[in-house]
């Protein structure tokens, strides 16, 4: 497979158990850990009332863990996205929708598929230290610290 620059289009397609891989861990830890929004009306949301101009927000964490929506949603399991069946666009938001989607999310996520693609092809990737790495809940999601990692050469 040419992961070269000339051959990163058609590479990303052929790829479907990285980008698989990709997109569950966006799944769990998505780039922006909530969206807010303002009400432009009076609305009821699930039984509450939402008034106009008021602030909801939405933190993806929680939509992406729905035991309603995923089964064993806390689960890394990147063949839930090898399944033919489609997943429901709008319980798979790691880079939001709408008019205010990322622009780069393509950009993004092919950029994540080939770059893993290309480090794991002929080496293996090793946490250096035993500590857990946690997610950081603020506006973006980050890392609880900045871990140590090796390439070793396989084979």
């Amino acid at each position: 497979m040419d992961l070269s620059p000339g051959g990163a289009g058609s590479a990303v397609g052929a790829l479907p158990v990285t980008r698989a891989v990709v997109d569950e861990a966006l799944r769990l830890y998505p780039p922006a850990y909530m969206t807010a929004r303002q009400a432009v009306a009076d609305h009821d949301l699930c039984g509450v009332p939402i008034r106009r101009g008021a602030i909801v927000l939405m933190p993806f964490t929680l939509l992406h863990t729905d035991p309603r929506l995923w089964a064993s949603p806390k689960r890394f399991d990147p063949g839930r996205f090898l399944s033919p069946a489609k997943t429901d666009r709008y319980s798979f938001l790691p880079f939001g929708a709408g008019p205010r989607v990322c622009i780069g999310a393509q950009l993004a996520t092919s950029e994540a598929v080939l770059v893993l693609a290309r480090l794991l092809r002929d080496n293996d990737l090793v946490l250096d230290d035993g500590g857990p790495v946690l997610p950081v809940g603020s506006f973006a999601t980050r890392p609880s610290r900045s871990p140590a990692f090796r390439l070793l050469a396989s084979g």
